[in-house]
C-alpha cells in the first residue's frame, strides 16, 4: 500500500522495478555522482534487489505520478533508530523539480511507517549540487563536524563530500 502527497504517489519498491532501477543506477550521471560509480552488471543488481526487498533494514521507495516511474528513495538502517537515505531519479525527470517532491512525500511515507526514527543523514558529493539543494529544501542541515562513530558515517570523504541530517522531532503527547 502506498500514499499518495499531491501528484506523488508512492509505494514500496516491487520486483516489477526491478529493471528500471537498475538502468537509472547505470546512466552515466548517476554513477558520476555516487560513491561507487562503476557499472552495476545486471546479475549483482539481481543479487542486490532480491536482498533489499527482503530486508528488514532497507527500505526502497518508488515515486510515481500518473503512473510513470519517477524515482526511488532508500532508507538504510544504520543503528537505534538512525537511518541513510539516498535518493535517484529517472534520467527523465531531473531538473524539473521532482526530487524535492520525491523526497518529501517519501519521508512522509517513511516516518509515518516508522514512527521511532530519530535521525535520518545524507551524505553527497559537493559537486551534486541538485542532491545537496533537494536534501535541504526538506529541512536536512549541512553538518561540518558529523558524528564519525555512527555506522555509515565512516566512509565519509570530507575532502569530496557533504553530510546532512535531519532530527526527526516527535510531538509529545499528553
Amino acid at each position: 500500500m502506498g500514499i499518495k502527497m499531491g501528484k506523488i504517489e508512492v509505494r514500496k519498491a516491487l520486483e516489477e522495478d526491478k529493471e528500471i532501477i537498475w538502468k537509472w543506477w547505470n546512466d552515466e550521471t548517476t554513477r558520476k555522482m555516487m560513491k561507487q560509480n562503476e557499472f552495476v552488471p545486471w546479475e549483482d543488481h539481481i543479487k542486490w534487489y532480491e536482498n533489499t526487498l527482503k530486508s528488514e533494514k532497507r527500505i526502497l521507495l518508488m515515486s510515481l505520478e500518473n503512473q510513470n516511474k519517477l524515482g526511488v528513495v532508500r532508507f538504510d538502517f544504520k543503528e537505534s533508530n538512525i537511518y541513510e537515505v539516498s535518493i535517484n531519479l529517472n534520467p527523465e525527470y531531473r531538473g524539473k523539480g521532482y526530487g524535492k517532491l520525491i523526497l518529501k512525500a517519501s519521508l512522509n511515507f517513511f516516518l509515518k511507517e516508522n514512527q521511532e526514527v530519530k535521525k535520518l543523514f545524507a551524505m553527497f558529493k559537493k559537486i551534486n549540487v541538485a542532491s545537496k539543494k533537494t536534501f535541504l529544501e526538506n529541512g536536512f542541515v549541512l553538518v561540518s563536524k558529523p558524528d564519525m562513530d555512527i555506522s555509515g558515517v565512516k566512509k565519509l570523504d570530507m575532502e569530496t563530500e557533504e553530510y546532512s541530517e535531519l532530527i526527526v522531532n516527535k510531538k509529545e503527547e499528553n
